[in-house]
């Protein structure tokens, strides 16, 4: 049982408007291999100029998104288990939920320090 952590989640409208961007877009995919260069700032570019981030950060935001779906997921199955009035599954997969949401936190998190 996981019972150790609490988490707080915000109605989507209260997230910044670049989290909310973020949070539309389907995948974090790095653009293709051998067109990133250093701009004048030291900051990674692709051909046209738009900067890109690390393999790194590409990695752990799919790792946070793969978080998300899992999340989601638990949160609809406790959902069904709680209408099916099977409270000690809905709970179970409440907390299996709370869990990958914040895994999915700390790989964001990690993300972050790559920019």
């Amino acid at each position: 049982s996981i019972s150790s952590y609490s988490v707080k989640l915000f109605p989507r409208w209260a997230l910044p408007s670049a989290s909310r961007r973020l949070m539309n877009e389907k995948s974090f995919t790095p653009p293709p291999s051998g067109t990133v260069v250093t701009d004048a700032f030291g900051n990674l570019v692709d051909e046209s100029g738009v900067r890109v981030w690390s393999k790194e950060y590409y990695q752990y935001r799919k790792e946070a998104e793969e978080h998300a779906k899992k999340r989601a997921l638990y949160f609809e199955q406790s959902q069904t288990a709680f209408k099916e009035n099977r409270k000690e599954d809905a709970k179970s997969f409440s907390d299996l939920g709370k869990k990958e949401g914040l895994l999915m936190i700390e790989a964001n998190e990690l993300a972050v320090k790559e920019i």
